[in-house]
């Protein structure tokens, strides 16, 4: 459902709309173990907004939850993630 809303916010352009359910997007993604989604999404954040100081702490995040879920092994196979 929060994916229908981004892409709805950000067709209709509604950038700060759009921001605010990447982020929850983000955190359901994280808490769900989907990393690579997860960076997909902070990935769209920082492009939003770069100099939002939170981007840190969301890269933190997935930093952290590297160690408590497995990453999938399509994603190391696509070499999107650095072995740790």
């Amino acid at each position: 459902m929060l994916e229908f809303w981004a892409a709805l916010y950000n067709e209709l352009n509604r950038e700060s709309k759009y921001f605010e359910i990447m982020t929850k997007l983000f955190e359901v993604y994280v808490r769900a173990g989907n990393i690579a989604k997860a960076a997909e999404t902070l990935e769209k954040l920082v492009d939003i907004d770069p100099y939002d100081q939170r981007n840190q702490e969301r890269l933190e995040m997935l930093r952290q939850s590297r160690g408590r879920f497995p990453v999938q092994a399509d994603c190391r196979a696509s070499g999107e993630v650095d072995e740790p």
